[in-house]
């Protein structure tokens, strides 16, 4: 899209409906996690189920300093999502 990083050529617009292309259905949720503030109350569990009960099949965070510890804390993610962060 228009935000794509220096160097990388931005992504072609969607085809137009009925072209032909395949209909893909995304659900994406973006999360600030406040990780100091869920650490500092011990508020592991309430942050782990939160995201437990959302439906989506991509998922941000922000403020997070271990995406491994959530994804392996939220039973529906373990062993199913990968994650990246930036360097």
């Amino acid at each position: 899209g228009p935000c794509a990083p220096e160097g990388i050529p931005p992504s072609p617009p969607p085809s137009p409906a009925g072209t032909g292309g395949a209909v893909v259905a995304l659900e994406v949720v973006t999360y600030n996690l406040y990780w100091w503030n869920v650490g500092q109350n011990n508020r592991w569990g309430a942050l782990y189920a939160t995201i437990e009960g959302q439906a989506f099949d991509l998922i941000g965070f922000q403020e997070c300093e271990d995406v491994s510890t959530v994804i392996s804390n939220v039973p529906r993610m373990s062993g199913r999502f990968d994650s990246f962060a930036p360097t």
